[in-house]
């Protein structure tokens, strides 16, 4: 009788350990689902191997988009916070049937005379010649634009290209002249101006012309082309006659 007991107790203790090592292991099962998500993840604050306290983190907090917010010793933003650079918009160059790049050679060759319009020095000028070379501006090139834009490019070249200063005739530099015998004329292969004054001050008479100086004195004359080549020159108009004393007395 004692042994059946025996055996009987055994039997009931082995069903008690089972169902309390069934009971607890559901217990745990629930505590892990209750702190996830649907899916069963865990959820913020809950875990703390997945998803740790930072309110000891010096670097501030991890919001819900697992940003880490706050303040801290190094700014280190989340994707959402990266701006993307934005670039000016670039006009594309048109492109021909076979999607070849075209050139423009109506504006540049527009630009160049502008250049030259409005040039003030020779390093002007000199701009004006690089951006030519440069832009392979030539007639060839611009043959397709019509004999306007042809005429246009050959005036350009033709102040581009002039490198000689005007030429003064007659040779006046530091000589004498009579008013008679002095014609002067000015040569160069493109526009030119010229500035004559006095080199003693004076005013120049109204209606004197490089053909008509009459008034005897020192002149300076100054001619410039469109190039900006110059050529300067002085001379003197002298149209007394020589005086000699005889005898202490005037002839």
């Amino acid at each position: 009788m004692d042994k059946r007991k025996g055996i009987i107790l055994a039997i009931v203790l082995f069903l008690i350990i089972g169902l309390g090592t069934f009971v607890f292991a559901g217990t745990d099962e629930q505590r892990l689902e209750s702190s996830g998500d649907s899916s069963g993840n865990p959820t913020e604050g809950e875990d703390p191997i997945t998803n740790p306290d930072t309110s000891d983190d010096p670097s501030g907090e991890i919001d819900g988009a697992g940003n880490l917010t706050g303040e801290g010793g190094t700014d280190r933003p989340g994707r959402g916070d990266v701006t993307t650079p934005v670039i000016d918009e670039v006009e594309t160059p048109e492109t021909d049937d076979n999607n070849v790049y075209t050139i423009d050679w109506a504006s540049l060759l527009n630009e160049l005379a502008q250049m030259v319009n409005t040039s003030e020095d020779r390093k002007d000028i000199e701009a004006a010649i690089e951006f030519r070379k440069n832009n392979n501006i030539t007639v060839e090139n611009i043959e397709s634009l019509g004999e306007s834009a042809i005429d246009s490019l050959k005036t350009v070249n033709a102040i581009l290209d002039d490198e000689t200063a005007p030429a003064i005739e007659p040779d006046l530099d530091k000589k004498y002249f009579q008013s008679e015998n002095l014609n002067i004329t000015i040569s160069d292969a493109t526009e030119y101006e010229y500035v004559l004054e006095r080199v003693d001050g004076k005013a120049i008479s109204e209606g004197t012309t490089l053909a008509n100086i009459q008034d005897e004195g020192a002149y300076k004359l100054t001619v410039v082309d469109s190039a900006f080549n110059e050529t300067v020159v002085t001379f003197t108009v002298d149209n007394s006659a020589p005086t000699m004393n005889v005898d202490n007395a005037t002839h």
